[in-house]
């Protein structure tokens, strides 16, 4: 039997699928809250921005929570003005006026963007294109890219954002040719956008610690790759792995098919896909109950305080190791224990 035609059925879109998993929408309840006040905030900021003079070929992009539909009430707002017009240079008095104006705006929608300087003001979309791999590559543009694809949200020019991914996903499958094999240039850059994630954690660490501050930074840090970081690499990883599936004709379509859904619904319908729904709820509502941890700022405050040293003994920080590791053990198991294992096996391992 041709193991590309055991699932037995189209990949259907992922939109909704976390509302498909048994036990929705009651086990899920923050995600799908978070849902909709995340919705209807980024409607709030459409209107507030309507009026604003953006410079054409524009896009105002949200990125984070924003992105992934799970705000909470200490989320901060990491945000671009992506440009997609190769002779408006960054520094025209219309983009800098834009970039101020933007900011002036936003400024009380939370926290500014770190101080590691890919957010907060604007950036070329030539070079999310034209730059992948090489020395231009630098971790700004790829983590721009990424992001951009895995979790990003238009407030004004939306047919620019869909336009700039597009032009991204074209560019990773150029050269692909063949159906049926996940698109290895795409996986590989998503494979080494979540390792440069783990590396600069233990840089960060380094650097906190020769500066003597951000201690205090090192335990949040910490539980988001176990958490919403590690999900947010699972689910573009596995949309490519499916591809598996698809077409090479059908590919660029897919996964823009795939990528303009929320990386939780994206998540959800690869379970469901490969017949693992009461184990894609159980993974999901443990990452439900980390977003409802967060959501708490007496949480919040506590992880924030905690350090390397006294994370161990906290309960709390127990807690979200016990998250961390239920998510990891559902996401093994959609990976090396379905159908999908040979593929992860070949296209992953190495």
């Amino acid at each position: 039997m041709d193991p590309r035609s055991t699932a037995g059925r189209p990949i259907a879109s992922p939109a909704g699928a976390l509302a498909e998993l048994p036990g929705a929408p009651e086990r899920f309840a923050t995600l799908l809250a978070a849902r909709q006040s995340t919705a209807a905030r980024i409607a709030a900021l459409r209107e507030k921005v309507a009026h604003a003079s953006l410079p054409d070929r524009t896009a105002l992009v949200l990125f984070g929570s924003w992105g992934r539909g799970e705000l909470t009430g200490d989320s901060d707002i990491d945000w671009a003005l992506v440009v997609d017009d190769p002779d408006l240079a960054l520094e025209d008095p219309a983009v800098v006026r834009a970039v101020e104006t933007i900011r002036l705006l936003l400024e009380d929608e939370g926290a500014p963007p770190g101080g590691q300087q890919m957010f907060g003001g604007a950036f070329h979309a030539w070079r999310l294109v034209d730059h992948i791999g090489l020395a231009e590559d630098d971790g700004a543009n790829l983590t721009r890219r990424m992001l951009l694809l895995l979790e990003s949200v238009a407030v004004t020019g939306p047919e620019i954002h869909q336009h700039v991914k597009r032009r991204v996903l074209e560019r990773y499958l150029s050269r692909q040719s063949r159906s049926h094999r996940p698109p290895r240039f795409l996986l590989n850059d998503i494979i080494r956008y979540w390792r440069t994630i783990a590396v600069d954690f233990e840089g960060k660490v380094a650097q906190d610690t020769r500066a003597a501050s951000g201690e205090d930074k090192f335990v949040m840090r910490n539980a988001k790759l176990r958490t919403s970081r590690k999900l947010l690499y699972v689910s573009g990883l596995l949309p490519v792995l499916l591809c598996h599936y698809v077409q090479a004709g059908d590919m660029v379509d897919f996964l823009d098919e795939q990528f303009a859904e929320l990386a939780t619904d994206r998540l959800a319908r690869a379970f469901l896909h490969l017949g693992l729904a009461e184990p894609g709820a159980r993974t999901l509502a443990a990452y439900e109950e980390w977003i409802a941890l967060l959501s708490d700022s007496d949480n919040r405050a506590v992880l924030e305080t905690l350090t390397e040293q006294t994370r161990d003994a906290d309960v709390l920080f127990a807690r979200v190791r016990r998250l961390g590791n239920g998510l990891d053990n559902g996401l093994l198991a959609l990976l090396h224990e379905t159908e999908l294992a040979p593929v992860t096996r070949r296209y992953v391992t190495i």
